[in-house]
């Protein structure tokens, strides 16, 4: 009987590592359409447009893919940031230096929280406060997310700091922040990595990237691709989004699944006793 039950307990594990290699690893070449969020804005490095020769790597315009127009973020003059063909995986980036960022138009209906924000970027080594992006008109409803100079990311709405998490420095990842309320928080490729305070409901109106609304704060570093959802995403979409991201860019991204892998586990124990009664009858 033990070794009955012994064989079942493995051919259960088996189970579970093949469905999660199968169904929990699935990776997109494309933006996975998600079905529980609207698409605001998504910038990606392949789409933008440069200044002509000899200032053809200066990105003036960052197209928006989601098709409206309002949110392309453009570079004023002296204000461009570097297009990079292969910075990222092989793939391009924007660069920022610490002089440049773009600048979206403003949406007619400010959208309200709650709001997902993915971005794949790379931050250089820092002595100063850099911010990654900022999306409001005015400080007191900023929607924003800010690097310390002792490395800390925070993710800001209005003048409060919600959450915080350590940012690696010279590596791309993949950020995912999540405006929600109380239940804000940081996601680190995948992973949980911060929350605590309350984000509250500042709406989403316009967008700087690689800059606050006071052109201060520049950031030093790379965005390969950033994305604005307007809500929360299902487990499920949040997954097929940080897959498309970490598949495009050769970068980790953990799409845990406990509630599968409990499921399984409980339809591979439930078998047990229904296999030994059956052992007990061909006896």
């Amino acid at each position: 009987m033990p070794n009955q039950i012994a064989r079942v307990l493995l051919i259960g594990t088996i189970t579970i590592l093949v469905f999660l290699g199968v169904f929990g690893s699935t990776i997109a070449l494309e933006l996975p359409p998600v079905g529980s969020a609207g698409l605001m804005a998504h910038y990606d490095a392949a789409n933008v447009e440069t200044n002509a020769p000899p200032n053809d790597l200066q990105v003036v315009k960052w197209t928006n893919l989601a098709g409206d127009a309002t949110m392309d973020a453009t570079a004023a003059v002296g204000e461009e940031p570097t297009w990079n063909p292969a910075a990222a995986g092989g793939l391009p980036t924007v660069h920022f230096d610490g002089t440049g960022r773009l600048t979206t138009g403003s949406l007619a209906a400010p959208e309200p929280h709650p709001l997902t924000i993915f971005h794949v970027g790379r931050l250089d080594p820092h002595p100063s406060l850099y911010c990654y992006w900022y999306g409001s008109t005015v400080q007191t409803t900023r929607n924003d997310f800010y690097v310390s100079p002792s490395n800390v990311g925070k993710l800001y709405a209005g003048n409060v700091n919600a959450v915080e998490l350590a940012v690696p420095q010279g590596t791309f990842d993949i950020y995912a922040a999540v405006y929600d309320g109380p239940s804000s928080r940081l996601m680190l490729d995948g992973l949980f990595a911060a929350a605590g305070g309350d984000a509250g409901s500042n709406p989403f109106q316009t967008l700087r990237i690689g800059s606050t609304r006071y052109s201060t704060h520049l950031l030093r570093g790379d965005i390969a691709e950033l994305i604005v959802f307007d809500d929360v995403l299902s487990p499920s979409d949040f997954n097929q989004v940080g897959l498309y991201l970490a598949g495009k860019y050769d970068l980790d991204f953990v799409t845990p699944e406990p509630g599968a892998c409990i499921l399984l586990l409980i339809g591979t124990i439930a078998l047990v006793p229904l296999l030994l009664r059956r052992r007990r009858r061909v006896a």
